[in-house]
């Protein structure tokens, strides 16, 4: 009788550590982050700020939103990409070296890098996050870039926001939402 007892509450604690995790995996609509909508697609979801709107979903998913009213357009944005990599072995930091490495040979002295590689992590996996600003030409406004990079099985998974300078305080957080949200299908 003991012995079945002790066997019976032994499995109490296992069963509610197994559901507590399975349950904690899954992501259902209630557990949206108030004021924000979920953008589920084949490989990866994520939610974002309701008041930007998708801008594209036809192998790359863009949300933007106009910083600038309704009388004018200016918007800053969020994209993510994913492509597969001709080099399966390579990480998230060796591809940021070469893409960093195209992008100061096409900008030279206009484009300027704020931070490199901090350690973060996309929907679990290792990445790493990148900022920097660039003007594309001497009359046009500048903008701030934050970059994560994600090498997750040989491909690549690139979330960028872009956003002129002078609107960055009001919607980096949305971009804040995409990683912290983001998931893996």
């Amino acid at each position: 009788m003991k012995k079945s007892r002790f066997f019976r509450l032994s499995l109490f604690p296992l069963l509610a550590a197994l559901l507590f995790c399975a349950c904690s995996s899954e992501r259902a609509e209630g557990d949206a982050p108030e004021g924000c909508a979920l953008f589920d697609g084949e490989d990866y979801s994520f939610y974002y700020a309701e008041e930007w709107e998708i801008d594209r979903d036809d192998g790359m998913t863009g949300i933007k939103y106009n910083i600038a009213g309704d009388k004018a357009f200016a918007y800053a944005s969020v994209s993510v990409m994913a492509f597969t990599l001709s080099d399966s072995n390579q990480g998230a930091n060796n591809y940021w070296d070469d893409y960093r490495a195209d992008l100061t040979d096409v900008y030279g002295d206009r484009i300027q890098f704020t931070s490199e590689k901090e350690e973060t992590e996309l929907g679990g996996a290792p990445a790493c996050r990148n900022r920097y600003t660039l003007q594309l030409s001497e009359d046009d406004l500048p903008y701030r870039f934050e970059q994560t990079v994600c090498v997750r099985y040989g491909t690549a998974f690139l979330v960028t926001f872009t956003v002129p300078e002078d609107g960055y305080d009001d919607t980096v957080g949305c971009y804040e939402t995409v990683l912290s949200t983001f998931a893996f299908d």
